[in-house]
């Protein structure tokens, strides 16, 4: 019975309960009773072995795929239930350490929907959950080093209470995801600390893997802490480079050579891009370059974990958004061969590689923010693998790989799409203009933000890595086209190596216009906007544009394709998603933003049967490219 076979005492109870409730208020009265709404009673009640079954029942309804989300639901409509569990996490609460395991990981699975300020009292109970060492490691004789105190701590610990500090951990993580519970969990004195301990005190040095779990655990804490564009997200950027002791000690991180720091190496790179992405905590990442040249390494190297190999590409990508490090990464050489060798090479055979689109962001990023001639000169081999990147966006041998790390971080949609026309990077207080149509990592949604309006779809649906590989590769192919100067001649020859004809080309671009209406919000998921189909669209109609300067001629088979219209349905799909975006962007972020409507307008001009402009072949350039701005 739904894996409570063994509990014979517990299936009676239930039974009984039943049949008192079919006795007492009528059979119809149990039509609806099922064992999560037994369990739902039963924590109401108010005898400890009641609440002590109803975990029992609940954990092992959410322990079976097949049962949980129906489960989690439930428990979820009743704001009682989720607050009993969340008490009984309490350190006040007598509830003992194994049923206390049990809630955390039914927590766990609540976690990205929960809403601390609505909850009273589960702020502390969360933060009750990462006590245990860290106060009793205090009690510890004062003559031992900080370090061994906690050493001494963690392995005096009952394992049940190292498995509370890592659920702990990790629901504070899942709840990050909404502003909201970051400013309720900074806020509440001491839960930053105590997240910002094994750091501080270099827990991760301890030859203990609960030492290393912990470790992760409490930077991918931080990693979503310091993520946000809001006024607690740089408050905390700054109280973590306040000393400098925990920046160093993170940065030490990425230095450890062995495969058991491989996972606390992800979060702890998160942190650094997002310091140094901030004007205000810049200057404490000292010696950026050497943060580069360490990550360069990690990427290419075959040998290395997919999760930091991915997590590393993007890192380099986003600190390409600055012309200096575009420059570093550049000078990278390995074996003889330089990045932007290697990364050419990655992409004429990504067929084979894991990683295509963290390779083709980085490259977008080098191409867009490659400012002078002599820049832009060391890219020209870049040139050769238009081809590739057309395939890609064109669906020919289509790589499907997903090429996303890491947890959703918040606000990173919302920024991303506000550059998707301009050049400054999504960069913390900023306040930079930008200038392109392009984005490379698709957007992660904001959980903390509704959905605007959830539109059934209409054309094929973009599912999984599709969507992530077309918004990177359309991005990096209109940076080829425009920083590169790609000639007529040559886009024709990328086309003829495709193979596809003019037409034909035409036609795959139609048919991405037409995937992507009707998909505002995510289709995956639905909990928020989606900012990838913006993007696609804005850089489809950009680059339609730059055809249509380039090649005059292959204005006739957009308008014969009907390109302009549906652009213009494509653009009534986004308007409220664009809006909704602007609303909640900052003004740095908005400053000389260019809307779709006014990029499918311009193009939409060219295409119109236009007798002289045809004839004479002049159609009007498009707005001088920027670098874009991709996501973490």
């Amino acid at each position: 019975m739904y894996g409570l076979e063994g509990k014979r005492e517990l299936i009676d109870k239930y039974m009984d309960r039943t049949l008192s409730t079919a006795i007492k208020n009528g059979v119809s009265g149990t039509i609806n009773r099922n064992l999560v709404s037994f369990a739902a009673d039963l924590i109401k009640s108010d005898y400890t072995q009641d609440h002590i079954d109803a975990v029992l029942v609940m954990h092992t309804l959410t322990s079976q795929e097949s049962h949980r989300t129906s489960t989690l639901f439930q428990i979820q409509s009743s704001p009682l239930c989720v607050s009993r569990l969340l008490d009984m996490l309490s350190s006040k609460s007598r509830t003992d350490q194994r049923t206390k395991i049990r809630i955390a990981e039914i927590v766990a699975h609540l976690a990205s929907n929960l809403r601390l300020a609505d909850i009273s009292g589960a702020t502390e109970s969360i933060s009750s959950m990462i006590d245990p060492y860290f106060k009793k490691i205090s009690t510890v004789d004062t003559n031992a080093s900080i370090l061994l105190q906690i050493a001494i701590g963690i392995r005096n610990n009952q394992q049940e209470s190292k498995y509370l500090i890592i659920h702990g951990l990790s629901i504070l993580a899942k709840l990050a995801i909404n502003p909201d519970n970051c400013k309720q969990m900074y806020d509440y004195k001491g839960l930053f600390s105590k997240i910002m301990s094994p750091v501080k005190n270099k827990v991760y040095e301890i030859p203990d893997v609960y030492a290393i779990e912990i470790t992760e655990k409490a930077l991918e804490v931080v990693s979503m802490l310091v993520s946000g564009t809001d006024e607690t997200s740089g408050k905390i950027r700054q109280d973590i480079c306040r000393n400098g002791i925990a920046v160093n000690n993170i940065r030490s991180i990425l230095e450890m050579e062995g495969i058991m720091y491989t996972k606390i190496k992800v979060p702890a790179t998160k942190i650094l891009v997002e310091l140094y992405l901030d004007i205000s905590t810049r200057a404490n990442i000292a010696n950026i370059a050497a943060i580069i040249h360490i990550l360069m390494n990690i990427f290419f190297n075959a040998n290395n974990e997919s999760g930091l190999t991915k997590t590393a590409g993007t890192a380099l990508a986003r600190l390409a958004m600055n012309n200096d490090n575009c420059k570093t990464i550049m000078d990278f050489n390995k074996e003889g061969q330089t990045s932007v060798q290697l990364l050419i090479a990655m992409i004429n055979g990504a067929d084979h590689i894991l990683y295509p689109t963290n390779v083709a962001q980085l490259l977008m990023q080098l191409c867009a923010n490659s400012n002078t001639d002599a820049e832009r000169a060391r890219l020209t081999s870049v040139k050769t693998i238009l081809h590739e990147v057309l395939k890609v966006t064109c669906n020919v041998g289509q790589i499907a790989n997903v090429n996303q790390a890491g947890p959703p971080h918040h606000n990173q949609g919302q920024q991303q799409a506000a550059n998707a026309n301009q050049g400054a990077p999504p960069q913390h207080n900023m306040g930079q203009p930008a200038a392109n149509a392009n984005q490379a990592d698709p957007p992660q949604h904001n959980p903390g933000q509704p959905p605007l309006q959830a539109q059934a779809p209409v054309g094929p649906q973009l599912v999984g890595g599709r969507i992530k590989s077309l918004a990177t590769f359309l991005g990096l192919g209109l940076q080829i086209c425009k920083k590169l100067a790609i000639s007529a001649a040559e886009f024709d020859i990328a086309l003829a190596n495709i193979p596809l004809s003019m037409g034909n080309f035409v036609e795959k671009l139609n048919d991405i216009i037409e995937e992507c209406k009707g998909h505002s919000v995510d289709s995956l998921d639905g909990k928020a906007p989606s900012v990838d189909y913006l993007i696609i669209i804005k850089t489809v109609t950009n680059l339609c544009e730059w055809m249509m300067h380039t090649k005059p001629d292959c204005i006739t088979y957009f308008q014969n394709k009907g390109t302009r219209i549906k652009l213009q349905h494509a653009l009534k799909d986004m308007i409220e998603l664009e809006l909704g975006m602007l609303l909640n962007g900052s003004a740095g972020a908005m400053e000389n933003y260019q809307t779709l409507s006014t990029m499918v307008a311009a193009a939409g001009q060219i295409m119109e049967p236009n007798v002289h402009q045809i004839q004479h072949g002049v159609a009007p350039g498009p707005a001088a490219p920027g670098p874009a701005a991709p996501g973490v």
